[in-house]
């Protein structure tokens, strides 16, 4: 077994330059750092490319951005287009004025089996705690946080267990997941509309103490 892909983070100035500036006054602007957290890389969308270093080989998503969001943006998930997340995530900043936004994956690459080519999540506890304490806290503590927004239960407990995160004392939030909300809301008997609207108010009453802070 060896690891696999490797993804890599992109934040709100990658958004602006795709679909121009986000559009809120001074007195809205929440421009202190949050982050939007991830468990992992995604699925199979051929968008990395083969890159071996110092004898190790793995595919970085060189071909496009990971995150991307369509050229046209959109209001509600029915608008969506392009990748889910991308349009998604530019929703979610324009709708709570965040202008300093940073998205990534707690665990940084999958697995791949080498004689079965089986691919798979990285679940070893080991391999979790080498991404969180040796790559995710030098994020967190370059970027200066002030909130973290997890995506999925699995990217909400890395978190609340990871040391970087519980020193700083910083308030987690789990939130809906994109692909759930995506292709998953008739199972949980919502609609998208819903799911949206359900992060929605958990954004807004997390950023407010920081809000009012700030003020």
């Amino acid at each position: 077994m060896r690891l696999d892909k490797m993804s890599h983070g992109c934040d709100t100035s990658d958004y602006v330059a795709l679909l121009g500036p986000i559009p809120v006054s001074p007195r809205d602007e929440r421009n202190f750092p949050v982050i939007f957290l991830l468990d992992g890389p995604g699925g199979e969308y051929d968008l990395g490319k083969v890159v071996e270093f110092r004898g190790f080989r793995k595919r970085p998503p060189v071909k496009c951005y990971y995150w991307a969001p369509g050229l046209r943006v959109a209001d509600r998930p029915s608008e969506f287009d392009g990748y889910f997340y991308g349009s998604y995530f530019a929703y979610l900043m324009r709708k709570h004025c965040l202008t300093n936004v940073y998205i990534s994956n707690a665990t940084k690459c999958d697995w791949i089996d080498l004689q079965t080519e089986k691919r798979g999540r990285v679940t070893a506890p080991s391999v979790i705690d080498n991404c969180v304490e040796g790559w995710l806290s030098q994020e967190i503590a370059l970027f200066g946080l002030e909130a973290i927004f997890c995506f999925g239960r699995n990217a909400e407990g890395i978190a609340r267990e990871a040391k970087c995160v519980v020193n700083l004392g910083v308030i987690v939030s789990g939130l809906y997941h994109p692909g759930a909300i995506a292709s998953r809301a008739r199972a949980l008997r919502k609609t998208k509309q819903q799911l949206v609207d359900e992060n929605d108010e958990i954004i807004a009453s997390e950023l407010r103490p920081y809000s009012q802070r700030r003020q």
